[in-house]
């Protein structure tokens, strides 16, 4: 949230991060207000990071964030420290990701549906009545996807 915009909010993402990639995941300063939840951050990049540096005016919360072995985060702590009720596992996609793979269209999306055991079920703080990506009725997950 580095623009200057008022009362930005990111909530119900997946955000997947190739190994062949160097993102800004979520970048904060000057006091801006926003707010980040119910996302999942499943990250493979080994230079992957979080320049948090003011979260006075900043909502961030029930996030879920995961490295791939082999993948880092720097900031990671200060993230961490931010986001509360936060979890740090395998989101436990339906199939797993691959930078292998064709990264085009809605069957691509497919692969991000989460399994019914995925830790995201129930972990989101409430959101209003939406529904996910794929037309689900929103159940109190983070991600864009609540149905498995």
């Amino acid at each position: 949230i580095n623009y200057l915009a008022k009362n930005v909010e990111l909530y119900n993402n997946t955000f997947v991060l190739s190994a062949q990639t160097s993102p800004i995941i979520l970048k904060s300063n000057q006091k801006r207000n926003f707010s980040f939840y119910n996302n999942v951050i499943y990250n493979m990049s080994p230079n992957a990071k979080f320049e948090i540096s003011d979260t006075v005016n900043a909502a961030i919360k029930n996030n879920l964030v995961y490295s791939a072995p082999g993948a880092s985060i720097s900031g990671f702590d200060a993230f961490k420290a931010a986001n509360l009720n936060g979890l740090y596992q395998d989101p436990a996609f339906v199939e797993v990701y691959s930078d292998d793979v064709g990264r085009i269209g809605r069957a691509f999306a497919e692969n991000f549906r989460l399994k019914k055991s995925s830790p995201a079920f129930g972990a989101a703080s409430e959101s209003a009545a939406v529904n996910d990506f794929f037309g689900n009725p929103y159940a109190n997950t983070v991600g864009f996807s609540c149905a498995s």
